[in-house]
Formats: structure tokens, C-alpha cells, sequence
């Protein structure tokens, strides 16, 4: 009994000690990210704000350009000692978002496209660092990612016009990443921004009609939605 109880005192101390080993390497792997966060941070916005963009939260910028704001947001991830990161660009427009939302959110893009889908393999890739020269090495590298693939793209669909005609022609564009129902709800918002209220519920009825609309959680989200358009 007594021998039984100290196997048990013995392996509650080294649950124990395991336990505050692992915290303490939690602890120091949340430190390391949070610090190689913001040396990402600080060397995207250094040369990002030469392109106009301006900072709206860590790793998220923007720059209005006529009716259509440039989103480029930052998703990172710890590995081996090391910050991986890659981004997603987005397109947001003002009068698509206080129709359908009922407001702006300054970090949240109407339409994105991770970059890796803009590039002529489109397979997916990350940057990565573990220091601060490393860390302006691939900012360096993002950079020119961004001025061949990602400055043509916003160019392209930087007008809604554009954007509503890739998304008319393809059920599922390669470039405007969106799901099923949020393409149905631009373009029949964009039907009544154009004033043609009776082409937008066509819109509907058609996508509420359609086969592949039935899943329940689609069908409510876009009745709820022309609810908010049409009602």
C-alpha cells in the first residue's frame, strides 16, 4: 500500500514536471511568434506603404483606389523555429458590403484570391524567416511576388464591373475566390445598385430553383439575403 502510493506521489511529480516543461516551451514558442509577427509586420509595411497601403491590424493593409479598396492580409504559422507566411489579397467594395452586410469592416474584402492562385502553377507555397535579415529577405521576395502577380490582379477586377463579369461568365471563377451563395447575393446586389430590383429576385429565384442550392444552410442564407435586398 505504502509502495503503491509513492509510485503514484513519484508519477504525479513527473506529470508535473512534464507539464510545466511543456508550458514553459509553449510560452517561449508563443514569444518567438509573437516577436517574429511583428518583425513581419514592420518590414511589410515599410514597403508596402510605398505602394499606398496603409496598416489596418497586424498583418492586414489597405489602399483605396476609386471605388474599390486593395486588401492584402498576412496568415502565419510556426514551424521549426521558423514564421511561415503567405497572404491573401482581397477586393473590397463599399457599396457591395453596406448592402449585403449593412456595413464596412476596414479588414474584411468582399472577394479574395489567395496569391498562390495567381501564379502559373498555382500550388500553394509560404515564405519563411527566423530572424530579423531573413525576415527583410523575404519581404523583399513577397514584394515582388505582389508587383508580378498581385498588382495585375487588383488592376483587372479593381472596378465592380469587371468583377460582376468574371462571375457571371464562371460559376466558379479561377481567380475570385467565393463561395456558391455569396456570388448569387453580388450579383443580384449589383442588380439593384443598377436600379433593375426585378432582375435581382429573377436572381434568386433561380439560384433557390437550382438543384445544387438545396443544401438548407445555403437555401437560408440566400433567402435571407434577398429578404435584406427586397424587402
Amino acid at each position: 500500500m505504502v509502495a503503491n502510493e509513492r509510485r503514484l506521489e513519484r508519477d504525479g511529480k513527473q506529470q508535473r514536471a512534464l507539464h510545466r516543461r511543456l508550458y514553459k516551451n509553449l510560452m517561449v514558442g508563443s514569444r518567438m511568434s509573437i516577436a517574429l509577427k511583428r518583425i513581419l509586420h514592420d518590414k511589410l509595411l515599410i514597403r508596402l506603404a510605398r505602394l499606398g497601403f496603409e496598416p489596418v491590424s497586424p498583418l492586414v493593409f489597405r489602399r483605396k483606389v476609386r471605388e474599390c479598396t486593395h486588401l492584402i492580409t498576412a496568415a502565419s504559422r510556426m514551424e521549426d523555429g521558423k514564421l511561415k507566411f503567405t497572404c491573401t489579397l482581397g477586393l473590397q467594395f463599399e457599396t457591395l458590403e453596406l448592402l449585403m452586410n449593412g456595413k464596412v469592416e476596414k479588414s474584411l474584402p468582399s472577394i479574395v484570391c489567395p496569391i498562390h492562385l495567381l501564379a502559373d502553377s498555382r500550388e500553394f507555397y509560404e515564405w519563411e524567416f527566423s530572424n530579423d535579415a531573413e525576415a527583410a529577405v523575404s519581404a523583399d521576395s513577397f514584394l515582388a511576388e505582389f508587383a508580378e502577380v498581385g498588382e495585375p490582379f487588383f488592376e483587372k477586377f479593381g472596378n465592380l464591373d469587371a468583377v460582376i463579369h468574371e462571375l457571371r461568365e464562371n460559376r466558379a471563377s479561377q481567380w475570385l475566390v467565393v463561395a456558391q451563395h455569396q456570388r448569387i447575393g453580388i450579383l443580384a446586389t449589383y442588380e439593384v445598385i443598377q436600379g433593375r430590383r426585378e432582375a435581382a429576385q429573377l436572381i434568386f429565384k433561380e439560384a433557390l430553383g437550382d438543384p445544387t442550392n438545396q443544401n438548407p444552410g445555403r437555401k437560408h442564407r440566400l433567402e435571407e439575403l434577398r429578404k435584406q435586398l427586397l424587402a
